[in-house]
């Protein structure tokens, strides 16, 4: 098996990304870590040299060359597509209400037009991610209402699996949720890795955000799980 990871998203923690190559090496697997000026010399119409492509970049270009990729038949993970639909936080939002999961009202706004307030979170576009929307990210802004008083928590997932912080003390009926959350946000952007902020108010989980390629920092055999998912793909 040979693999690729693109270290771009800050969000991917260098001593995880470490730590999952590691153990792909440990079981015979061929791994390549490549940066975007690397990836120059793989022309889109032609299959790259790896079967599974672990993917943690948020550049257009890139994606777009694995959305190729991925039409030829090469397995990127997470997908260009899921990628984007995460991104699209008002759309997806939208899209998790349809479930019966709840979100902070959250919309697109330009930059300069509305800066953050008691009431309101701006959060980066990553509009480069291919939002059609938004075409630049650094005039663009995704807003967010705050919700008063509630409880945080941070939960992590490989596809359908929740993966809840060892330390994290949670329900029956919360783990439950859990579940659905984790299942309903799979399904609703394609991620198979990805974190779900939460904040509960009023025993109910309202979604805050949905995070690609997340560092798992939380969870300690997390590493351990996507090795496992990863081999089991070919």
């Amino acid at each position: 098996m040979r693999h690729f990871r693109h270290s771009s998203n800050p969000g991917a923690d260098r001593r995880f990304i470490d730590a999952i190559e590691s153990g792909l090496r440990a079981k015979g697997a061929v791994v390549t870590r490549l940066s975007t000026a690397d990836l120059s010399n793989f022309p889109p119409s032609s299959s790259p040299p790896w079967d599974v492509i672990i993917n943690a970049s948020r550049n257009r270009t890139i994606l777009q060359l694995l959305d190729a990729w991925q039409a030829l038949g090469t397995v990127i993970i997470n997908s260009p597509q899921s990628v984007a639909r995460a991104l699209n936080r008002p759309a997806l939002f939208a899209t998790l209400a349809t479930h019966d999961l709840r979100s902070p009202s959250t919309g697109w706004s330009y930059t300069a037009a509305r800066p953050e307030t008691d009431r309101w979170i701006t959060k980066p576009a990553w509009s480069s991610a291919c939002t059609a929307r938004v075409s630049v990210a650094s005039d663009w802004c995704v807003v967010q209402e705050r919700i008063a008083g509630g409880r945080e928590s941070k939960i992590y997932a490989i596809r359908e699996k929740p993966l809840v912080p060892p330390d994290a003390c949670y329900s029956k009926a919360e783990l439950d949720q859990i579940e659905y959350v984790v299942s309903t946000c799979h399904s609703a952007t394609g991620l198979a890795y990805f974190g779900i902020d939460i904040m509960w108010h009023a025993d109910e989980p309202w979604i805050i955000d949905v995070n690609d390629m997340p560092s798992y920092r939380l969870v300690p055999d997390a590493a351990q799980e996507i090795i496992t998912d990863i081999l089991a793909i070919r």
